[in-house]
């Protein structure tokens, strides 16, 4: 379970970096906030069907290739999308910058992060299987 965990963490802290280094790219060119978020959900769904931990949280929840339409898309608007939105611009701007263990806490923690992971997974199965939650 621990190794899963850390799994999970690694392939985040890498994800996060990732659309980091892109944002910060992207904020040489004054890019509004709005614009900074759809760029950083679109490169987040974009990485994560390549994570070793995304293949293993989908089988974790019986999610299965039918199922896999517009998944990495909701998904980080699920995980990542809301958080920033909440963030102000100065907030953004220390996301942008910070360190990981900066952007995790923005981002509301490891505690926070694996819930929102679990709780956007079994949204998508339970929407795409028609049940509730």
């Amino acid at each position: 379970m621990a190794l899963k965990r850390n799994t999970i963490i690694r392939m985040w802290l890498w994800l996060i970096a990732a659309i980091v280094l892109s944002i910060g790219l992207l904020t040489q060119c004054v890019l509004n906030k709005a614009q900074l978020i759809a760029h950083t959900v679109d490169d987040c769904a974009k990485n994560v069907p390549f994570s070793k931990a995304w293949n293993l949280d989908l089988a974790k929840y019986g999610i299965d290739d039918n199922m896999r339409k517009g998944l990495p898309e909701y998904y980080c608007q699920c995980t990542l999308g809301e958080s920033l939105h909440q963030l102000s611009d100065e907030e953004m701007k220390a996301f942008i910058k910070g360190t990981e263990e900066v952007r995790l806490q923005k981002l509301g923690g490891e505690k926070g992060l694996q819930q929102r992971n679990n709780d956007c997974l079994q949204n998508w199965k339970n929407k795409q299987t028609g049940t509730s939650s």
